[in-house]
C-alpha cells in the first residue's frame, strides 16, 4: 500500500512538472510572417499566442497575440486603477499580427506601435490617439484611422 501511494505521488509530481514545461514553451510560439500576413509557428500552423501580461510588461511584445476584450492600458506595468484613464502613453509596442478586434483604448495613446498585419476591425477607442506602422495586411478600425504616407498610421477619435 505504501509503495502504490509513493508511486502515485511520483507520477503526480512528474505530470505537474511536464505540463508546466509545456506552458512555458508555448509563450510566443506564433510569429508574424510579413510575406503572407499570417501568424505561423515553426510547423507552419496558423494561430495566435495567449496574452501573458507579465512578459508584455517586460518586453512590449504582443506579436501574434490575442488581445480581444482587453483594455490596452493594461499592457502598461504598474498602472493604478485611478490612472487607467489618464492619457497614458503605450509607446513602442510590437502588435505585429495581433488580434485587436474588441480591444479598447480610452483616454490613452499608443505611439510608435508596429501594427503590421494586425486585425483592428472592431477595435474600440475614444478620446485616444494611435500612431505607428502598418502593412498591406493590416485591417484598420472602421472609423478614425487612416494610413498616411509610407505605411504610417494615424488614428484620432
Amino acid at each position: 500500500m505504501k509503495n502504490s501511494a509513493f508511486t502515485i505521488i511520483i507520477i503526480l509530481l512528474f505530470s505537474c512538472k511536464s505540463s508546466e514545461n509545456v506552458n512555458s514553451k508555448n509563450d510566443n510560439i506564433f510569429k508574424y510572417n510579413a510575406s503572407n500576413g499570417k501568424c505561423m509557428n515553426d510547423k507552419n500552423i496558423e494561430g495566435l499566442n495567449i496574452l501573458n501580461l507579465k512578459k508584455v510588461h517586460q518586453n512590449k511584445n504582443c506579436e501574434c497575440t490575442d488581445l480581444s476584450d482587453i483594455p490596452l492600458v493594461e499592457l502598461l506595468p504598474n498602472i493604478p486603477e485611478s490612472q487607467k484613464f489618464s492619457y497614458n502613453i503605450i509607446k513602442g509596442y510590437n502588435f505585429r499580427g495581433a488580434f485587436l478586434s474588441k480591444s479598447t483604448l480610452n483616454f490613452n495613446y499608443i505611439e510608435d506601435g508596429d501594427f503590421s498585419g494586425a486585425n483592428m476591425e472592431h477595435f474600440s477607442y475614444g478620446y485616444a490617439g494611435i500612431t505607428g506602422t502598418v502593412d498591406q495586411f493590416t485591417i484598420l478600425p472602421k472609423k478614425g484611422c487612416e494610413e498616411v504616407v509610407n505605411h504610417q498610421l494615424e488614428c484620432f477619435r
